[in-house]
């Protein structure tokens, strides 16, 4: 068990005090609705803003408004019509109860003008206005009151730019414990039991009355990252629900409130109320360099994010001497491990899993531009790396999701062959040897479209195909002669597939959780075909172990190392197509499955 050493709030030892090597934290209020700790909150928003060279060249002091905003001061809805401004914006669970809260709608737009009645706002948007007036900021961007929530197309033109709203806002306000905007943000901490200690030192201003001994939790470990420091080592709500993810990594800088303390996040560093500070230019140094010797096969949150920000906001300071081909491949790279962490989230509506990661794929896509290359984004793939794109199977871990899922028997918006087409869809992570689609269409649409699509993508490409027989999801007999002579191989093979199917199975649950069981479509007269699109092998990446991170610095890079250590073992990835009927010569993707 460990302890750490703490001083009462606003103390800590001098520089020069004996004390420094034993004690870096100081204690934190009870009480979080108070004038000081929105002193001290205002104060890391300006020494982030006065101090901090790199993020005073990302962060932008003054941008154009949202079309909506919340003046504090009334409270009350503000139609900008493209006004300039400081902003706050908030990231928030709405929760199971969000039926009952006040929302913007059609027949308030008006009202909401003049007067938002502050009595009848959750909780939750009550502390954003609070911590809002406090840092002196007029405006407040919330999705529930500034998005038309029963008008369609003005919630999907907003949603299409959330990412800019995320991310031109002075700081986001983040709350990171709260199940439902009911519950508020700013409640009484949960503060360590204390025990009073007998040590002083007399070249500090600290009496031995005022040291404590805590105990240390995990956040609180010199190895624990950033992550587990900003959302208290337990992460809460917020850190498991879908759109989140790409609120937290479009903003520029944010404020979280957990249920311990307060927290400061930009990109220069995390600052935590209780005084300890994390430099995250020698993070983002350590993470580009793993980078470019080859990233690990799991990602948590804080390398996710880390390495987001090198790649799409400070690639000057990181990157600039790397070619746009191994540019393009880490940001693509980067792409398939922000998919594989959001999969892993939870949606009210499977439908919005798109329109949650347009904001993200949109930055990708201007960085991407900036560079020279071309790769256009249509619904969660890549017009670059279709190859790649299109391997990603079912996650039989998240079944769990599926019966939830499909029993509101919702259909999704995503074409067949994109990822957000399933429920529990995960990236496979694979070297490519050699690809088997040639003559690749991308889909026609526009700009809207390609980020949320309503109607129909189609992808077009020639591939390797073969035919399944009429009888191939039943389990054939001893009697089914004819096809064991036509082809001597074909029951062998769709015996296979019905096992990785799980149609042979007994299990009901174990089938839900296959792509085919969420996606097939039946129909007298259906045909079937498997489609070869790659040869591939397994990726082997260095991790933390095989890195020193005392041989590097932001200036020092070694941007030779790209290579990566591949296994032995190939496998051909393939996937099986149904066709649509009433649409001749169309098929949709049902199912894919690897062989070696």
């Amino acid at each position: 068990m460990h302890y750490l050493l703490t001083t009462l709030t606003d103390t800590l030892p001098k520089n020069n005090s004996l004390l420094t090597n034993f004690i870096w934290s100081r204690g934190v209020e009870e009480e979080s609705r108070t004038s000081s700790t929105l002193n001290l909150a205002h104060t890391w928003l300006k020494d982030c803003s006065e101090k901090h060279e790199v993020c005073q060249k990302i962060i932008k002091s003054n941008t154009q408004l949202p079309t909506r905003v919340i003046d504090v001061n009334g409270p009350h809805l503000k139609i900008t019509k493209g006004l300039t401004g400081k902003y706050t914006a908030l990231s928030y669970c709405w929760g199971q109860d969000s039926h009952t809260h006040l929302k913007l709608i059609k027949n308030k737009l008006d009202a909401f003008q003049g007067n938002i009645p502050w009595v009848e706002l959750p909780q939750t948007l009550k502390d954003a206005i609070f911590v809002t007036r406090g840092l002196g900021i007029p405006f407040l961007w919330i999705d529930a009151l500034c998005i038309i929530q029963d008008d369609r197309e003005d919630w999907r033109t907003e949603a299409a730019c959330m990412n800019d709203v995320y991310r031109n806002a002075v700081v986001t306000l983040f709350a990171a414990d709260s199940a439902s905007a009911s519950q508020g943000f700013l409640s009484n901490r949960m503060v360590k039991p204390e025990v009073a200690l007998s040590l002083s030192d007399p070249e500090s201003r600290i009496e031995s009355s005022e040291i404590f001994v805590t105990y240390a939790s995990s956040e609180d470990s010199d190895s624990a990252n950033h992550e587990t420091r900003l959302l208290g080592g337990n992460p809460g709500p917020w850190s498991t629900r879908g759109w989140t993810l790409q609120e937290y990594l479009s903003a520029t800088s944010g404020i979280f409130f957990t249920k311990h303390q307060m927290s400061w996040y930009c990109p220069t560093c995390v600052v935590k109320e209780d005084g300890e500070y994390v430099d995250l230019l020698k993070e983002q140094a350590e993470e580009i360099a793993l980078t470019l010797k080859g990233t690990y096969r799991h990602m948590n949150l804080t390398e996710i994010s880390t390495r987001w920000v090198v790649l799409t906001q400070m690639k000057q300071v990181y990157l600039k001497d790397i070619s746009d081909q191994i540019y393009h491949k880490l940001l693509l790279d980067e792409f398939h491990e922000i998919v594989n962490d959001f999969l892993h989230r939870l949606f009210t509506f499977h439908s919005d899993k798109l329109a949650a990661t347009a904001g993200v794929a949109r930055i990708m896509e201007e960085n991407l531009k900036l560079q020279g290359v071309c790769s256009i984004y249509y619904a969660g793939l890549w017009s670059s790396n279709w190859v790649s794109g299109l391997q990603w199977e079912s996650n039989h871990n998240r079944n769990f999701l599926c019966h939830s899922m499909i029993s509101k028997k919702e259909s999704s918006n995503a074409p067949s062959w994109s990822w957000a087409s399933i429920v529990n869809a995960v990236y496979s992570r694979n070297v490519i040897k050699q690809s088997f689609l040639t003559q690749i269409q991308s889909p026609i649409a526009d700009d809207q479209e390609r980020f949320n699509p309503t109607g129909h993508l189609v992808l077009k490409f020639n591939a390797p195909l073969v035919y399944l027989s009429d009888m191939w999801m039943k389990i054939h007999s001893q009697e089914d002669g004819n096809i064991a002579q036509e082809n001597p191989g074909i029951l062998a093979f769709e015996k296979i597939l019905r096992e990785i199917l799980c149609l042979d199975a007994s299990d009901s649950e174990r089938y839900l959780g296959t792509e085919f069981a969420q996606k097939h479509e039946p129909y007298a007269g259906q045909q079937f075909a498997v489609i070869k699109v790659s040869l591939s092998q397994n990726w082997i990446r260095p991790g933390p172990d095989d890195y020193d991170s005392s041989q590097s610095s932001p200036t020092s890079i070694d941007t030779d190392s790209t290579s990566l250590s591949v296994a032995e073992a190939s496998h051909i990835f393939y996937l099986i197509l149904e066709s649509v009927q009433h649409y001749q010569g169309a098929f949709r993707r049902v199912a894919s499955f690897e062989l070696q």
